[in-house]
């Protein structure tokens, strides 16, 4: 009897002992290793160039658009079109770059312009794959709910970007979440529908929600997806400015326009489509913008909404 209660002792302390290291919760490099292996494992070590067409909403409007995404040197580019609007943006490897509807090309270096692109790149290049994880700080914040899902969370810093929350699916280990403070708003991004192409797992849905409510949350919805080679460095570069909506009468080199300089901003008189003078402000940092009871006055098509933010003195 004393051996058999022994025997019995022994497996139920094995169990126990057994029990507890699977209960163990994975390390942050599990976690990411594990990410890699859901979607592909070594199938990512031969990709080069990822090439997605899509559909996207947002804003009460919708369009189109195609990214190239360079995953060995984490570069980017992306083109599309949004109701009445469309443009262009990219990361070379160094600056971030955007075109808007004009052509105008501006590179972008304000405030964490340089680090949120930092993050994309990181994120693109899958960095956290590597050995020292990209050089990056990661920390584990434990397990969190989203939806019916529980989910290991980690914050990555990456090295001269910013921290970013990930998301991973505590089941399928697959990326379904990352939250990043961006300027003054915080985005949280979330993916699903992942689909195997050409031997790895590409989400074909993404949203984008910028904590102005479900009214303008952004939807892309992924139509085509393609590995592709090497392109060239012009891809990303920032596209040769062509500018073709403005010109000084008479062909002038340069002009001069009367203005009011009130509390520090410029303000001057302006027509649209041939009528007014109407009073506008003159900011190098600003776009195209009329009042809905001036757009209504000029008869004008208002199509979609944008939440307002800013800043006060």
């Amino acid at each position: 009897m004393r051996q058999t209660s022994a025997v019995v002792l022994i497996v139920f302390v094995t169990n126990m002992a057994f029990g507890t290291l699977a209960l163990a919760a994975p390390t942050a490099g599990e976690i990411l290793d594990s990410y890699k292996a859901a979607t592909g494992g070594r199938a990512w070590n031969h990709k080069i160039t990822l090439s997605t067409e899509f559909t996207t909403t947002g804003y009460g409007l919708t369009g189109t658009g195609h990214a190239v995404n360079d995953l060995e040197d984490s570069r980017s580019q992306s083109e599309y079109t949004l109701g009445p609007t469309s443009g262009a943006e990219g990361y070379d490897g160094t600056n971030r770059w955007r075109k808007d509807m004009s052509g105008t090309v501006t590179l972008q270096q304000g405030g964490d312009t340089r680090e949120l692109a930092v993050n994309d790149a990181y994120r693109i290049s899958g960095k956290w794959w590597q050995p020292d994880r990209g050089g990056a700080q990661i920390l584990d914040d434990g397990e969190k709910t989203f939806g019916d899902e529980n989910c290991e969370v980690l914050i990555i810093t990456p090295k001269d970007g910013k921290a970013f929350e990930a998301w991973f699916d505590a089941k399928t280990h697959l990326l379904v979440k990352t939250v990043e403070k961006q300027g003054p708003q915080t985005a949280t991004t979330t993916m699903s529908d992942y689909r195997r192409v050409d031997s790895v797992m590409q989400p074909y849905k993404i949203v984008v929600d910028m904590g102005h409510g479900e009214k303008y949350l952004q939807t892309t919805t992924v139509t085509k997806v393609e590995f592709l080679g090497r392109l060239s460095d012009s891809a990303y570069a920032p596209p040769k400015i062509t500018i073709t909506d403005f010109s000084i009468a008479r062909g002038a080199p340069q002009t001069e326009i009367p203005f009011h300089l009130i509390n520090n901003h410029v303000f001057g008189a302006a027509q649209v489509n041939g009528k007014g003078p109407y009073f506008f402000i003159f900011d190098t940092g600003g776009t195209n913008i009329i009042t809905s009871a001036l757009a209504n006055t000029l008869n004008l098509a208002i199509q979609g909404s944008i939440p307002e933010f800013g800043a006060r003195p």
